[in-house]
Parts: structure tokens; C-alpha cells; sequence
């Protein structure tokens, strides 16, 4: 199971590779890097390595199957362990905690365990874009220590269930 943290990871993909992971979208949408989400704290890399995707989805989909540890209506997010051992956090938004979880929907209980493509959060992108929230979803590894790349996909645009978001390597 991968359990600790470390800095940044390579971007590209190891030649000696024995593992390799998917993780697909939670959302239809345009790709980006962590860099690009108006939150600083994400831009730094510290929730995590990963992507961040600009989208209209009203639904948050798991990205992997495992099982939901965490459900938090305040940041609009949830916590996934995978049966591969990564800890996911997947977040809609930034800046939502004024909301007060309001619009946000959790579709499962922590502790239940979800198939990747299930819906886990559902939300209203557009009354979030008029409480000025973008509409943006970040996906990221909390736990990269064992881990030696993350490598984002190179499409431009992605679906769930379709393509995946970004690769990781140990």
C-alpha cells in the first residue's frame, strides 16, 4: 500500500516502472495543471499532485473504486482510498466554505465503497459560477511518497469512464 508523502514528482515516465495506475476523470471537461487553479495552496502542490479540470458537469463521479473516507460539503469535496492505496481528494471549486455546503449533494456515505464512474457529489455549476466559484475540479495524490511519476494526459479535453486524467508510476 503507498502511505507517505514527498516532493514533487517526475513528469515523465520511468523506464523501470513495476506499477502503473490510471485514474480517470470525475468530470467531462478541459485539462490542466495544478498551476493553473486560482488557489494557491493547490498551485504549491500542497493538497497533493495531480489536475485540475475546467468544467460545466453537475455531477462528481469516482475516479477510481474504493472506498469514500471523507465527504466534506464545506470545500465541495471528498477523500478516496483506491484498492491500489492511492488517497484521493477530489474537489469542485475553491473558496466554497462561505457557502456553507449549500447546493451540494453527496450521493454516498463515508465508509461506502464506490465503483469508479458511480456518482459521489452532484452540484449546480451554474449557481455556483453566479456565486462567483469557478467551475473547476482538481484531482490529487495526497500520498506520492512510494510513488515516481505522475504523468497528466496529453488530450486536451476528457470524459469519465472514456480517457483517463493523469497516470502514476511506482
Amino acid at each position: 500500500m503507498l502511505v507517505s508523502s514527498s516532493p514533487w514528482l517526475s513528469e515523465e515516465i520511468p523506464a523501470d516502472a513495476r506499477v502503473k495506475i490510471h485514474v480517470l476523470p470525475p468530470v467531462s471537461g478541459r485539462v490542466g495543471k495544478l498551476s493553473e487553479h486560482p488557489d494557491p495552496l493547490v498551485q504549491a502542490g500542497l493538497l497533493g499532485q495531480g489536475a485540475v479540470l475546467t468544467t460545466s458537469s453537475h455531477q462528481v463521479l469516482a475516479p477510481m473504486s474504493g472506498k469514500v473516507v471523507a465527504c466534506d460539503p464545506l470545500s465541495y469535496s471528498f477523500l478516496l482510498h483506491t484498492r491500489q492505496g492511492l488517497r484521493l481528494t477530489i474537489a469542485y471549486g475553491f473558496d466554497t466554505a462561505r457557502l456553507m455546503g449549500e447546493k451540494c449533494e453527496f450521493k454516498v456515505r463515508v465508509g461506502d465503497q464506490v465503483k469508479a464512474g458511480q456518482v459521489v457529489l452532484q452540484i449546480n455549476p451554474v449557481w455556483l459560477k453566479r456565486q462567483q466559484i469557478p467551475n473547476c475540479c482538481t484531482v490529487t495524490v495526497r500520498n506520492t511518497g512510494k510513488l515516481r511519476a505522475l504523468v497528466i494526459t496529453s488530450a486536451r479535453q476528457v470524459t469519465p469512464q472514456h480517457d483517463t486524467l493523469f497516470t502514476v508510476y511506482a
